[in-house]
């Protein structure tokens, strides 16, 4: 049903832009005689940690292009507060999919004046990317799998006219800065990045003063929760891991969102120590300035493991069947951990597993306590 209300809603903006085609013409070729105006819009993921294995963009584009002005698409408003201080944004624009079809069209009609010359689709099979053709930007690059269905395929073909393909293997951040190559031909930095505003920092502090926070001990942030289970090491483990840390190592904080408050209530039932539970209580840029004052941080392949990735905060990220090399580069600051078996990995960016084949979960059950627990006093040593 999910899926037939996506067509629908794909059908829907495919006949607006044959209505709106003759403007579009229009647009386009005036566009296409007066050259680059070096007008970007980008539209990033909705998904938290393709959201911030994105940023770079931002970065290099402004360092490649400093005379450009750069736009970010959002649909979401819980990513607006994590750049709204990037300083190589120039505009942040929100796009309400519940606004009535009058204001769609008035802000439909104030973008199509900005007079982009350059979109950069990051929401493969979205109607988002649609917009695009609605915006009358001329130039438009999307990622695409090589293994998208014939139909993915032909479609993203007609919204964008520079596809470029995501391969196996391949580190995200790479790939999404591949549209660079259009502008320049440059090296560019796959660091990603977020900037903290001060207000979130200020908020953290007094966090810190409310709770008592030993300065003297080190500070450990936990995050258990994934949005796909698939990905979540045992809940039990978690809570003698949180033991064991708080037992000799310190400040304990638990991080989740509000959708996480069931299972992190029962992994902290388990838990006999101290710990400071934030579940569903930070924002996203609130975790970042919290992350920034860690001194390591523990999670899973998901979006706010790479929120602290982004800060330069010390990470532990405990890999289950995801292709760690598309993920994470690990360094003396990103460690991993993961199990050797014969069927990892099965889920890649561009095609995410949502159950194990095999039931069993076997590269995240054979990764036992005592090698986090390891780790993480190797990295605490330091």
């Amino acid at each position: 049903m999910q899926s037939r209300n996506k067509i629908k809603e794909k059908v829907k903006w495919l006949k607006w832009f044959l209505l709106l085609f003759p403007i579009y013409s229009i647009v386009y070729f005036k566009k296409s005689i007066s050259g680059s105006n070096r007008r970007i819009i980008i539209f990033p993921s909705n998904m938290i940690g393709d959201f911030i294995m994105q940023t770079p963009i931002f970065r290099e584009i402004k360092e490649a292009l400093p005379k450009c002005h750069l736009s970010v698409f959002l649909t979401t408003n819980k990513f607006a507060d994590l750049i709204k201080n990037n300083k190589y944004i120039d505009e942040i624009i929100k796009w309400n999919i519940n606004d009535d079809l009058l204001l769609k069209l008035k802000k439909l009609v104030d973008i199509i004046f900005r007079n982009y010359s350059f979109a950069i689709l990051y929401r493969p099979e979205s109607w988002v990317d649609l917009l695009s053709l609605f915006f009358f930007v001329p130039y438009r690059f999307s990622i695409l799998s090589k293994s998208s269905d014939g139909i993915s395929q032909a479609i993203r073909k007609i919204i964008s006219n520079n596809i470029i393909y995501y391969r196996k293997g391949e580190y995200a951040p790479d790939v999404y800065l591949k549209p660079l190559k259009f502008f320049e031909d440059l090296k560019y930095n796959n660091k990603l990045e977020l900037q903290i505003s001060n207000s979130s920092k200020t908020f953290i502090e007094n966090l810190f003063k409310e709770h008592n926070i030993n300065s003297n001990k080190n500070n450990i942030g936990i995050a258990p929760a994934s949005s796909k289970s698939i990905k979540m090491w045992e809940p039990q483990k978690f809570a003698q891991l949180i033991n064991l840390l708080d037992n000799e190592f310190g400040n304990i904080f638990i991080i989740g969102g509000q959708n996480d408050r069931e299972l992190i209530n029962n992994i902290l039932n388990g838990v006999t120590g101290d710990y400071v539970n934030l579940c569903g209580q930070l924002t996203l840029i609130q975790l970042a300035a919290l992350c920034k004052k860690l001194d390591l941080f523990i999670g899973l392949d998901s979006g706010p493991t790479y929120i602290a990735q982004a800060v330069d905060c010390n990470t532990l990220t405990i890999i289950g069947p995801t292709d760690y090399k598309e993920v994470i580069i690990p360094s003396q600051t990103n460690k991993i951990i993961r199990s050797t078996v014969e069927c990892h990995p099965c889920s890649y960016v561009t095609e995410a597993r949502t159950k194990c084949k095999r039931g069993a979960k076997k590269c995240l059950h054979l990764i036992s306590i005592e090698d986090v627990y390891s780790q993480t006093q190797s990295i605490l040593s330091q």
